[in-house]
């Protein structure tokens, strides 16, 4: 049996994308016990931090926050976030061997092909979730970031692991025992991972407006980003964004 660790990102209207990360048993515990060393490791270096997010466990890996130093990541050094951490974690998924899937929805061409098209979300997670069905052999469960609509994906999916739909998944998807679980991002490692990977492909659609206060910082971040994008392409096993741009 394997797990599928789901995040989502959507861009203001143009792009909705879902990223699974598909990790068994073992590979889930090493990940979690290494993203919680290096939390550990984080807060030895920046005890300040400590007043901020209270022990190792309680410091959240959020992708976002974490590239551009919001919340409390603001204190920590951009070199230290990026080259210690953010490239530390993507090492570990390396390591580890996993594989990730992203499954997007380009808004604005599928209202170009469709006079009413399905919802942009619900048609991104279902492809995200046929994909992995179709390559990965075994039983799934999947597991997602905690969202407002979680209630009528859990319906959608639940009828799609019985029936098909064209527009949704060719096949049923009864590869999955149960329907998606949701929970809070800040709760689990793995969903962390996923949203880590999840941003440097959002971003790499739809580029990110940072205030830089010198041109060879702005030079030096978008250098870091594309070596991050760079090393997550080694554990990416597929992506696709339909219709295709």
């Amino acid at each position: 049996m394997k797990l599928v660790y789901i995040d989502e990102s959507e861009q203001a209207g143009k792009l909705y994308l879902f990223g699974g990360l598909v990790v068994d048993e073992e590979q889930c515990r090493s990940i979690s016990d290494r993203m919680n060393g290096l939390a550990s490791r984080v807060l030895k270096d920046y005890p300040d931090l400590c007043s901020k997010v209270g022990s190792a466990y309680d410091l959240e890996f959020h992708a976002a926050n974490l590239a551009q130093g919001k919340s409390y990541w603001h204190s920590v050094d951009r070199s230290y976030r990026i080259e210690a951490i953010y490239l530390e974690l993507i090492k570990i998924l390396r390591d580890e061997k996993v594989e990730y899937y992203l499954n997007g929805i380009n808004i604005p061409f599928l209202e170009r092909l469709y006079q009413n098209p399905y919802p942009p979300r619900d048609l991104a997670l279902a492809h995200l979730l046929g994909t992995v069905q179709k390559e990965v052999e075994g039983n799934l469960i999947a597991l997602a970031d905690d969202h407002y609509t979680k209630k009528n994906s859990r319906l959608q999916i639940e009828s799609l692991r019985h029936y098909s739909s064209k527009a949704y998944c060719r096949d049923p998807l009864d590869h999955y025992l149960d329907t998606v679980f949701f929970g809070d991002l800040m709760s689990s490692r793995l969903i962390q991972a996923s949203d880590m990977v999840t941003y440097l492909y959002s971003r790499r659609w739809n580029p990110v407006t940072n205030r830089f206060d010198r041109e060879e910082t702005k030079e030096w971040y978008e250098k870091m980003m594309r070596k991050l994008l760079e090393s997550t392409s080694q554990i990416t096993a597929g992506k696709s964004v339909y219709p295709y741009y």
